[in-house]
């Protein structure tokens, strides 16, 4: 037999068709998913179709043979490839109609290697849909199955869990009474399918503590440690360990049990107290000291706990007090603690007194002594003019009087001490000599007192005394105008002119005549 091959799809089906040289008959080999029957051959049923074959367990493509009147034909499968197998009739099967059936199985994984019908699925089988074309022997009409196969594959469920020493584990469905130590607790349970479903707890047990603690701590110190809290520790009376029971969370949240006995040592405290004045010393432990401060010499217990020597030393001061003060002279002086009569000069006095402490305090004074000022002032004085000077003021009345003026004056100093001034003032005539008077024409000059002078008016001329006082010269000026008076006059020729005090006889022609007065 030649045969023809052609990989094509027929009604939605991919495959291979194999056609007949001598006849056109053809067989139509479509593809199923990874079928594997447990033999390599093909047989004819009772019902004229065909499955596909390959090897078992293996995907090596193998030979399907075909029995056909007393005569075989062989072609190769692809490798993976799974085939229904049809003899080609000898008549026309065009009208026959393509007749599609749903399968539906579910299996679970454990079921596997699974046959359906006369297809055997391994353990590597997978859900999916897996497709079988077969020919009917009667009719030759193809036939496809569609099988919608569902693997359930429950995989085991793994949980971790804690839990305290002695209690109860209630979690993820397990039921564990007073677990003790760590576990693995395995359970069994079906799915609706029916399928085993493996459930795995592994379980960790943390212990529960029960301490004891024993501890030493000083007197007067705070305790943390162990979970316990002491502020400023104290001995007890009796001499025993306090002893103190509480409950913790260890890092597991489980509840453990810590009793501390803590032994409270004391500590020792010697003190001293010493007071000295500033300057002297004292001896304490073999050393000196002069300071004021309070000193400390550490020493510890056989309990390691420290103790202390303790010196607190007052140092009271040594006062040098200075002071100052001023007073009049002749005048008594008392102030700040000191009494001096009569001073008469600057003065340095220094005092020692004792404290309420007992020390030695020095008070010194410097006492300024102000003068007193007995001061004779001469002076002079314009006569008729005010003075005001060394405290005096005096009005032009008091010095309208030539000659010597006497006053005195008590005033106080910028140190407020009592001074006396007084004043002879003498006063100075001023002199003005008697006014001399001059007239004269416009246009004239006159000489007075070395110097020329043509106008109207009152002249002077200063002069200074011995005692510094002004006098005058005084010269009074009087200047009489010279008038220039014009008058027209009109006449007839020949006949005479009289009017404006003038007379012009048997005037013939103009005339411009003059006249002094």
């Amino acid at each position: 037999w030649k045969v023809n091959r052609l990989m094509t799809t027929q009604t939605g089906i991919f495959g291979g068709k194999f056609t007949d040289k001598g006849n056109d008959n053809a067989v139509f080999f479509p593809v199923v998913n990874h079928r594997k029957p447990e033999d390599g051959s093909v047989h004819p049923g009772d019902f004229g179709y065909y499955w596909s074959a390959s090897p078992a367990n293996t995907d090596e493509a193998w030979a399907l043979y075909c029995y056909m009147e007393a005569a075989f034909f062989k072609t190769e499968l692809p490798k993976n490839g799974g085939y229904s197998l049809r003899c080609v009739a000898g008549e026309d099967i065009s009208d026959c109609k393509i007749v599609t059936e749903e399968a539906y199985d579910t299996i679970c994984a454990h079921d596997l290697p699974y046959t359906w019908r006369d297809t055997l699925f391994y353990r590597d089988a997978k859900t999916g849909v897996y497709f079988f074309r077969r020919i009917q022997a009667l009719t030759g009409c193809d036939s496809i199955v569609q099988l919608h196969l569902t693997v359930q594959d429950i995989p085991p469920l793994e949980f971790s869990g804690e839990v305290c020493q002695g209690e109860n584990y209630t979690e993820y469905g397990f039921n564990l009474p007073k677990v003790m130590r760590d576990t693995i607790v395995c359970d069994t349970l079906q799915t609706r399918w029916g399928c085993d479903s493996i459930r795995i707890l592994y379980l960790t047990v943390h212990p529960v503590h029960d301490t004891i603690v024993y501890d030493t701590i000083c007197e007067g110190e705070s305790y943390n440690k162990h979970g316990v809290n002491i502020d400023h520790a104290q001995p007890s009376k009796d001499g025993k360990p306090l002893t103190v029971s509480h409950t913790c969370e260890s890092i597991h949240g489980c509840d453990s049990l810590v009793t501390l006995n803590l032994f409270v040592s004391k500590s020792y405290i010697f003190k001293t107290e010493r007071e000295i004045c500033q300057g002297d010393t004292v001896m304490w432990r073999g050393k000196s000291y002069d300071k004021e401060n309070t000193y400390e010499e550490a020493f510890t217990t056989v309990h390691g706990c420290d103790s202390v020597y303790r010196l607190i030393l007052t140092v009271h001061p040594i006062y040098d007090m200075v002071f100052s003060g001023e007073v009049c002279q002749g005048n008594d002086y008392s102030g700040h603690g000191f009494f001096v009569p009569s001073a008469t000069k600057d003065t340095i006095v220094r005092d020692t007194l004792k404290t309420q402490r007992g020390c030695d305090s020095i008070c010194t004074l410097y006492l300024s002594v102000h003068p007193l000022h007995d001061t004779i002032v001469r002076d002079t004085v314009c006569q008729g003019e005010p003075y005001h000077g060394y405290g005096f003021s005096l009005t032009k009345a008091e010095t309208s009087t030539e000659g010597t003026l006497t006053r005195d004056s008590i005033y106080e100093s910028i140190h407020r001490c009592d001074s006396t001034v007084h004043l002879n003032l003498f006063v100075s005539k001023s002199y003005l000599f008697e006014s001399e008077e001059r007239e004269i024409c416009q246009g004239d000059t006159v000489m007075w007192r070395g110097k020329s002078y043509n106008k109207k008016g009152t002249y002077e001329e200063p002069f200074t005394t011995v005692h510094g006082c002004d006098s005058v010269y005084r010269l009074l000026l009087t200047v009489h105008p010279v008038y220039d008076t014009i008058f027209p006059g009109e006449v007839c020729q020949g006949n005479d002119y009289s009017g404006h005090g003038f007379f012009v006889p048997s005037a013939t022609k103009d005339t411009i005549v003059r006249d002094t007065l």
